[in-house]
């Protein structure tokens, strides 16, 4: 699930938003609401005056579960503040979404294409890098085939994937994911780990330069990835980061 959030109080003067992803997985239901805006701090006076607002930046859980009408209740808490919790639920049920559109096919490897055109049309060219493709049949080494076909760090650490901020598609040196129009940015690899940047056009922590973005770190399996983001020039521990391969 992904979306934006506002805070609406009849008493509180407030300018509040916030960035909505979580899951539904069959009658349970789990929201993470990234806060952030200016509140004024006393009822009394304007909001457009400084010395009567207040910065807010937090992090906002919501669980809980969906009964068979679509109506949704739980528990919702700071994320700073786990032993403080208070109930919510929804005014309106749920309603089911359309699926998604399918992934476009991916493009023709261009490398790949001049391998599989027909012998005729190949010139006879030699070159340290196409010798081995252009040696007879019969000098190729008669290698048995392994018994499993681990995947090479190259392919393990690219594709697409649905990660606790949206939809991730991954590839060698960036990628784009759903949530805020986010952007990563692959600065080093390492076997099957790599590191980076992201950014987006919102996020719960504005930098110093007006922007949003930080750091991350990924660590991948066959089956996705684990891994952690951090803001602005800060390390990547501020939350997890984590996806599964589609």
């Amino acid at each position: 699930m992904s979306g934006d959030a506002v805070f609406d109080s009849p008493t509180l003067k407030a300018d509040i938003g916030g960035v909505i992803t979580g899951t539904v997985i069959g009658s349970q239901i789990s929201l993470k609401v990234e806060w952030s805006g200016q509140y004024s701090a006393a009822s009394t006076c304007p909001f457009d005056f400084n010395g009567c607002t207040k910065e807010y930046h937090g992090v906002g859980i919501y669980e809980g579960t969906i009964d068979a009408n679509g109506y949704a209740q739980g528990l919702n808490w700071d994320f700073a503040h786990p032993n403080q919790k208070f109930g919510w639920y929804l005014v309106r049920p749920l309603k089911c979404a359309d699926p998604p559109p399918p992934p476009p096919p991916p493009k023709p490897n261009p490398v790949t294409a001049a391998v599989e055109r027909p012998a005729s049309n190949v010139p006879q060219l030699f070159n340290r890098n196409t010798a081995a493709l252009e040696r007879p049949a019969s000098a190729e080494p008669n290698f048995p085939p392994p018994a499993s076909s681990p995947q090479a760090p190259g392919s393990l650490t690219t594709g697409i994937f649905d990660t606790d901020f949206g939809r991730l598609d991954l590839r060698a040196t960036e990628g784009t994911y759903s949530q805020s129009n986010g952007h990563v940015t692959v600065d080093r690899a390492q076997g099957n780990i790599i590191r980076g940047t992201w950014e987006q056009s919102s996020a719960s922590k504005r930098c110093r330069d007006g922007r949003f973005h930080g750091k991350f770190v990924f660590a991948f399996t066959s089956d996705g990835f684990t891994g952690s983001y951090g803001y602005c020039d800060g390390p990547p521990n501020d939350g997890p980061w984590n996806g599964r391969r589609l």
